[in-house]
């Protein structure tokens, strides 16, 4: 989208209404990702913020092709002439200027992200460490977006099963190696569940074991050990071999 000139923008939140004008006939310089926040930069120095939470959407379509999934409420769209781009259910959505950009008070606190060319290990090794997050459960510690940016849900479960990490280990209590286990493991789970769109198995163990490890898997065997697979309540569902993710018997081991 990068490059294209803006022919036709709706946008429906009344609060945003006012910056329809304003954005018409921008150019977009840079669609950007940061974790998973979105922003995508205009010529005239603004930028449109986007995060989908947990049930906002963005769908790009060919002019005059219908949406793949035409339901949910429409908050904006964005004509170049030869695509259409959408956000349907968007729960945060923001025109930010240039003055803006740099204090926004969400934005400026992200950790590095491992999917980004500029990701620095050694950033997301210092803030993992850092003495306010010593004794805060792993559970936790891998949705803070101030740790590093773009871990969901479903990935922590994943990385702390790949990991060998139980989710209530708190980071104070990681060995070394076991902190860059759990970097290593961090930037390699985000990085083939980018290329592969979803999961984090190799796709050719899809069609038996399905695409996690661990995700959704209550009861199940671990693939790794055989013992089964428990949900343990820590705000948000997080699943676990209590065996070989015990802390217990994996402290001091590698993977």
């Amino acid at each position: 989208m990068g490059g294209c000139r803006l022919t036709r923008v709706q946008v429906c939140p009344p609060r945003l209404r006012a910056w329809s004008t304003a954005l018409s006939l921008s150019r977009v310089v840079e669609v950007e990702a940061i974790g998973k926040h979105l922003l995508i930069h205009l010529d005239g120095g603004l930028s449109i913020h986007s995060h989908l939470m947990m049930w906002g959407r963005w769908e790009v379509v060919p002019q005059g092709a219908p949406f793949r999934k035409a339901t949910g409420r429409l908050w904006l769209s964005l004509e170049t002439g030869r695509h259409v781009a959408a956000l349907f259910n968007g729960p945060v959505l923001e025109v930010l200027t240039r003055e803006h950009l740099p204090q926004h008070p969400v934005l400026t606190k992200l950790g590095p992200d491992p999917l980004r060319a500029d990701y620095r290990r050694e950033e997301a090794r210092a803030r993992l460490t850092d003495p306010r997050r010593a004794r805060t459960p792993l559970a936790h510690v891998l949705l803070d977006q101030e740790w590093v940016c773009g871990v969901g849900n479903i990935y922590k479960s994943e990385i702390l099963w790949h990991a060998r990490l139980s989710p209530l280990q708190p980071p104070g209590d990681l060995t070394p190696s076991e902190v860059e286990r759990l970097l290593d493991c961090t930037e390699r789970v985000l990085r083939v569940a980018y290329r592969q769109r979803f999961g984090t198995l190799p796709r050719r163990v899809w069609r038996t074991l399905g695409p996690f490890a661990v995700y959704r898997r209550t009861g199940q065997p671990c693939l790794r050990c055989g013992a089964r697979i428990a949900r343990l309540d820590t705000g948000r569902a997080t699943y676990w071999c209590p065996s070989c993710q015990s802390p217990v018997r994996v402290a001091g081991h590698g993977p």
